[in-house]
Order: C-alpha cells, then sequence, then structure tokens
C-alpha cells in the first residue's frame, strides 16, 4: 500500500511539469509569445476599412497614434483621409503582417468577420506578444475563443448602449 501511495503522489507531482514540457515541445501549447514592450512610439494596426475602422484611425492619429489600416487586396475605399495610411495586404498570413509591421504594433484592432479576425488574433498572440488585442465580434458564440486568446471584445450590439451609459454617468 504504502509504495502505490508512493508511486501516486510521485506522479501528481512530476507528471503536470513533465506533460507541459512535452506538449510544449510538440508545438502545441499555443503559448502567448513575450512581448517586446513598449518603445516610446504608440503603433496600432487597424484590420478593416468600414465607417468605423476610418473614424478610429483619424481619432487615434489627432491623439499622437502612429496608424495603418489594412485591407485585404480588392477592397477598395476611396473616401479614406490622406493622413491615414491604407496598406493592402494579399493574405492573413504571417509573412503579410510581418510586413505590414504588425509584429512590432502596440495595439491591433481588427474589424473584419469573425474567422479573420481570429486568425489575425491567434497570429498576434502566438507570434508577436502583441501588448493589446482589440477585436469587434459579431456573434456571440465565438467569444469563448477570443476570451482564450485575452482579445478584448467589442460587441457591435451592446457598444452604443455602453457608450451612451458612460455618457450619462460622466
Amino acid at each position: 500500500a504504502t509504495l502505490i501511495i508512493s508511486v501516486i503522489v510521485l506522479n501528481q507531482i512530476v507528471g503536470p511539469p513533465l506533460f507541459k514540457q512535452a506538449v510544449k515541445i510538440m508545438g502545441e501549447d499555443h503559448s502567448k509569445l513575450a512581448g517586446s514592450g513598449f518603445e516610446g512610439i504608440r503603433d496600432v494596426v487597424i484590420f478593416g476599412a468600414d465607417g468605423q475602422a476610418l473614424a478610429l484611425s483619424r481619432s487615434l492619429i489627432s491623439q499622437g497614434w502612429r496608424v495603418k489600416v489594412a485591407v485585404l487586396k480588392g477592397v477598395a475605399r476611396t473616401d479614406a483621409p490622406p493622413d491615414v495610411e491604407m496598406v493592402h495586404l494579399h493574405a492573413l498570413g504571417l509573412t503579410d503582417l510581418k510586413g505590414l509591421g504588425a509584429d512590432r504594433a502596440g495595439a491591433i484592432v481588427v474589424m473584419l468577420p469573425d474567422d479573420d479576425s481570429f486568425r489575425i488574433c491567434e497570429l498576434a498572440y502566438e507570434h508577436f506578444g502583441t501588448q493589446t488585442l482589440i477585436a469587434r465580434v459579431s456573434g456571440r458564440d465565438n467569444f469563448a475563443r477570443f476570451q482564450a486568446l485575452g482579445v478584448l471584445i467589442v460587441d457591435p450590439a451592446t457598444a452604443i448602449v455602453n457608450l451612451l451609459d458612460h455618457f450619462v454617468r460622466s
């Protein structure tokens, strides 16, 4: 009985750390990369080209942020203001995001369909260690997978109510 209890206790102490290390060695841990820290320049990359993305970019530029708005090839915006840097991407892959400079951004805001937004957030989480990830999520059933990455979620259905509530209380 003593031998069995000893083996169980030893297994409970040594097993979890070894299992975690094995998962990490296999590359299946999906852990967040350590970020590079604040470099003194407030950079943000906004994915999306709708009116809200452009309004956010203008607001951030007026507050001293360096903003890039990324859109997929084929999405044309003729009403983009000249002070907003529009970058056209061929795809939402790791090399495209690095070429955009998303790996050095302090914040990434995604305003795309939920699957594309999650892909960008996952890449930024695992490969860039981006300090702040913000996503406009349209499907409530997708909240859990964004939250697992530590993404700050904006729900369009309740965002205006929260904003009005904030104004009333302030």
